[in-house]
């Protein structure tokens, strides 16, 4: 994978990275809302079933970023050491 394609992998997943942040920050607030509310215990467990998908979710489009990171270092240091071998360049 090239640099560029590294960082098309990151700018195709920024949209559902912030998405799903969103949506596991929301669903935290919903485990809070239910914890305070000791009565509806189904709602409390349903609120983390949902937290815990969530967080999946984030987790999954992480290790994406991670891969693409992974792949821009690699590209980048194949460039730089494509730079240091051809030596100095300064012009004539």
């Amino acid at each position: 994978m090239q640099l560029a394609d590294a960082t098309a992998t990151v700018t195709r997943l920024r949209r559902p990275l912030e998405e799903a942040g969103f949506r596991t920050s929301v669903r935290a607030a919903n485990v809070y809302a239910a914890a305070a509310d000791p009565v509806d215990v189904a709602d409390l467990d349903q609120s983390l079933a949902q937290l815990r998908l969530a967080v999946d979710e984030l987790a999954v489009l992480a290790r994406d970023y991670r891969h693409a990171a992974d792949e821009a270092d690699e590209a980048a240091g194949r460039y730089r050491a494509a730079i240091t071998a051809s030596g100095p360049n300064r012009p004539g």
